[in-house]
């Protein structure tokens, strides 16, 4: 993928533009109310059903690890689900953090540690790191609902969601799915049958980087 730097456009996504998203949720009526962010939902739970498909596809027929330096391929035994979320979770946040210029770990949260994991919520993560470790401290903590996106830091507690977290975070959030599918080869055809037909609304549509005439978007690198 072309990794060319990618700005946000500042100018364009105003506050102004970010009110008119809050009015048109909130005038919608509830049967027909689509959320200006639901499409962020809709790429999480299609990265839930890549890890769901991974861990199936183990614990049905076990794992294999290449041994170093040698053409050697030992076959394991699956492990426990958890274990293999959280796997796919640290190399999703290496490959996620590609999205953004500088050193950073950016990932979105195993649904199955959330308690309201069953709603429409998802918890994403974005965290400064020398390539190894993260401060535990540093890190963003952004919840996504079709209807809102809160921010906190590590400690749980309230920070404001600034114009500038929104261009940041919508373009990333978008790019998520296409940056980790190099984990989950075996569903690169329906993810970009999904991906391609996704409905986006105008007003946050403005965030994402243009189309080249061919339909492939341009490349990206957001400053986190």
């Amino acid at each position: 993928m072309d990794k060319s730097q990618y700005h946000p456009p500042q100018t364009v996504y105003s506050a102004e533009l970010y009110a008119q998203i809050e009015k048109s949720a909130l005038q919608n009526s509830p049967e027909r109310r689509r959320g200006p962010f639901k499409f962020i939902e809709q790429i999480a739970t299609l990265v839930d059903s890549f890890r769901d498909t991974a861990v199936a596809i183990e614990q049905q027929k076990g794992r294999e690890v290449r041994v170093p330096l040698l053409p050697i391929v030992i076959h394991l035994p699956a492990r426990h689900p958890k274990l293999i979320h959280k796997d796919l979770i640290e190399q999703e946040r290496v490959r996620g953090g590609r999205i953004f210029k500088g050193g950073y770990f950016f990932w979105l949260g195993d649904k199955a540690d959330s308690p309201i994991a069953t709603k429409e919520v998802h918890d994403w993560f974005l965290a400064p790191t020398d390539g190894y470790s993260i401060n535990e401290a540093e890190i963003i903590h952004i919840e996504s609902s079709p209807d809102h996106l809160l921010k906190f830091n590590a400690a749980g507690q309230p920070l404001p969601m600034t114009i500038q977290d929104i261009e940041r975070f919508v373009p990333a959030a978008y790019h998520y799915a296409q940056e980790v599918l190099e984990i989950y080869p075996f569903e690169k055809d329906r993810a970009e049958v999904i991906l391609d037909g996704m409905d986006i609304p105008d007003d946050v549509a403005v965030l994402l980087p243009p189309m080249h005439p061919s339909g492939q978007q341009d490349g990206y690198k957001l400053a986190a």
